[in-house]
């Protein structure tokens, strides 16, 4: 069940596969209340099916829940460093054709990847695949991190002074809290959550790196963007082996469907 399930290449918008190590260590891990929330709404917690997984994370909170956590990624390198579990199945696929059974899940996920799908096929996908009564959750995170004024202000600076850092399509949901996202379903309310982690330096410098936007700058100049900035974002920061808490608000939609 933890193997990784490969089939046929697809084609798809990847921004996160030229360095999956990396990406697992950059990005934030989300709260246990988060998915014990979710348990919760579900109709039953034998079957999650978390969607564009990534390096399974969430597929991980989701295994501590549900007895089968089906992951299903485009990106054949994110899930070959997935977080394994025995209770996640990883598959090669698309969140919107996902091959699963017809009324065979409790809950559909997608964190902090919604915004990149094509949604109206991704709906359809929910639709197909949830039990009378299944919940859809996504959610997300500004991609500024609450740290300290300070900080938060050099990472501004590197932000918008870097005139080449351009976000893919999508990104403008993220920046409205998921609330431009377009969500066809009976919402229900949505508590609120905070994703925490716990960095020195460079453990900050690595999540700048796994943003999107700066990945592809990353490709299109042959150089880190991030390094020039490293001088003034130590000098926000202080002695670079400090440890600090770094949180973000999360932004969340649920839904059920009938």
């Amino acid at each position: 069940m933890h193997g990784v399930a490969r089939l046929l290449p697809m084609n798809f918008s990847d921004h996160f596969s030229s360095a999956p190590q990396d990406y697992l260590r950059s990005r934030p891990s989300y709260p246990e209340a988060l998915y014990e929330h979710l348990a919760s709404l579900a109709p039953s917690d034998d079957c999650a099916l978390d969607c564009a997984t990534g390096s399974g994370q969430a597929a991980l909170g989701l295994a501590r829940v549900f007895e089968r956590v089906i992951a299903v990624d485009g990106s054949a390198s994110q899930l070959e460093h997935a977080l394994k579990h025995p209770r996640v199945e990883y598959q090669q696929r698309l969140a919107e054709d996902t091959g699963v059974p017809p009324a065979s899940c409790d809950i559909v996920t997608v964190a902090a990847g919604a915004h990149w799908l094509d949604l109206k096929r991704f709906y359809a996908e929910v639709q197909r695949v949830l039990r009378p009564g299944g919940v859809i959750a996504v959610w997300t995170y500004n991609g500024w991190p609450q740290i300290g004024p300070e900080i938060e202000r050099a990472i501004a600076q590197f932000r918008d002074e870097t005139p080449q850092l351009t976000w893919p399509p999508g990104f403008e949901h993220v920046r409205s809290g998921y609330r431009s996202l377009p969500f066809p379903f009976e919402s229900l309310p949505a508590p609120a959550f905070k994703a925490e982690m716990r960095w020195d330096l460079d453990g900050l410098l690595g999540h700048l790196r796994s943003w999107s936007a700066v990945q592809a700058l990353t490709k299109k100049l042959g150089r880190d963007p991030v390094e020039p900035h490293r001088a003034r974002l130590q000098e926000a920061w202080g002695d670079p082996q400090e440890v600090r808490w770094v949180r973000w608000p999360l932004h969340m939609r649920l839904g059920r469907v009938g």
